[in-house]
């Protein structure tokens, strides 16, 4: 009875090491596929320029105007915003004794103006200060005579700097954020936090009512930017105070690391892994795999929607080349939904081929290419007798909706 009882307990043992070291490999494999997906998402990242430059004004009678020109050089990205907020920075002596102090204040709606080309790459968003810019050199002179002509000593340094954050969705619809710090001579990427607090320093004064604004009806005055500053000062270290309120709600239950309780979890992780270990992992990685193909066979169709849509000059067709190894891991998809798919791509490349023969040929309208007006048909709702680019068609948006369902989170 004993010795059946340790051979019992011996292939109990067994089961589990062997359930263990599958779910160890079965880990590792993981790691090496999301590392490989990193990597893929990587290469496709757009590659973004950013260039700050002062032009002759086209709006009004403003001498000149600060320019912001946001390009995409390459890459595909998705849901693409930005924002861009501006300071007065002053260094300040409050007499000629006193301790030298830097104060920021925002200027509210400094770049008034922002035009998107509708384009993915080349320059995809321009914006303007208009007539801000003439107002705060202004401002500035004013500064300097007040800096010469006041009796007690107090002296503003006053220098204008604004930060842009881009924010858009990458291959894998992933959030990506970027913080530049804008300068005419050399526009600087900065660090995700420090971009971060710059944006909730702002936001922070504007809500108090500590800013300046050059598109009132009244001119902004010195005795106004002076106001401001004892106003910001009054607040104490205001950098401070807004890393602070960034820190709040950053402390997680801390309990999950105390050592008692990660043994608690190893051993019921050892428990159900030595059972269904495997399988779990194997159904993880179907769904992260299943996942990552559909958001790429997901962006790659808004690809060839955006171009049937807002393409308006004679620019070829680009789909992905791989894209029948991507559907063939797509395998969610119903049979109708596969050969739709097969369908759309027949028809790009019969466009790609057809568009490369005219214009061999010296001139080439994507209008008059069968292929091409197929393609819209396809993809967009035609029960008005043409093609209506704000509704999908039946057959693409059931595919659309099934896509994002199984895509990553």
């Amino acid at each position: 009875m004993k010795e059946k009882l340790g051979k019992i307990k011996w292939e109990v043992a067994i089961t589990i090491i062997v359930s263990l070291s599958s779910v160890f490999v079965a880990i590792k494999a993981n790691n090496i596929y999301k590392m490989q997906a990193e990597i893929a998402k990587n290469s496709a990242l757009p590659m973004i320029e950013v260039d700050e430059k002062v032009e002759e004004s086209s709006w009004g009678d403003w001498d000149k105007s600060s320019i912001v020109e946001i390009s995409n050089l390459s890459g595909k990205m998705n849901n693409y915003q930005s924002s861009v907020i501006t300071f007065l920075d002053c260094g300040y002596f409050e007499s000629e004794t006193a301790e030298y102090k830097n104060v920021e204040i925002p200027i509210q709606g400094y770049y008034l103006l922002s035009i998107k080309e509708g384009g993915t790459t080349g320059i995809i968003e321009r914006k303007e200060s208009i007539g801000n810019y003439s107002e705060i050199e202004k401002l500035k002179q004013e500064i300097t005579q007040f800096n010469k002509e006041n009796g007690n000593g107090k002296r503003i340094d006053p220098l204008v700097r604004s930060y842009l954050k881009i924010s858009y969705l990458d291959l894998l619809n992933e959030q990506q954020e970027l913080y530049y710090l804008l300068d005419t001579v050399n526009v600087k990427m900065i660090e995700l936090e420090s971009g971060q607090e710059k944006f909730d320093k702002y936001r922070m004064l504007i809500e108090k009512g500590f800013y300046i604004d050059t598109n009132s009806l009244d001119k902004v005055s010195v005795n106004e930017v002076l106001d401001n500053i004892e106003k910001i000062f009054s607040l104490g270290d205001i950098d401070s105070i807004v890393q602070n309120r960034n820190e709040t709600g950053e402390i997680k239950m801390s309990i999950l690391n105390e050592p008692i309780v990660n043994t608690v979890i190893g051993a019921f992780i050892g428990i159900i892994a030595s059972i269904f270990g495997g399988w779990i992992v194997f159904q993880q990685q179907k769904r992260e795999q299943e996942g990552f193909t559909a958001t790429i066979l997901y962006n790659d169709l808004k690809h060839l929607e955006n171009y049937l849509a807002d393409e308006r000059s004679s620019v070829n067709l680009r789909c992905s080349n791989n894209w029948q190894q991507v559907v063939a891991k797509c395998t969610f998809l119903k049979n109708e939904e596969v050969a739709w798919i097969y369908m759309i791509y027949d028809e790009a490349y019969n466009f790609n081929y057809r568009y490369k023969l005219k214009e061999r040929a010296g001139s080439v309208r994507k209008e008059d290419i069968d292929s091409y007006k197929k393609l819209q048909r396809a993809m967009f709702d035609t029960t008005k007798g043409y093609p209506d680019f704000k509704k999908y068609s039946g057959e693409y948006n059931e595919l659309l909706k099934n896509l994002h369902n199984r895509m990553k989170r």
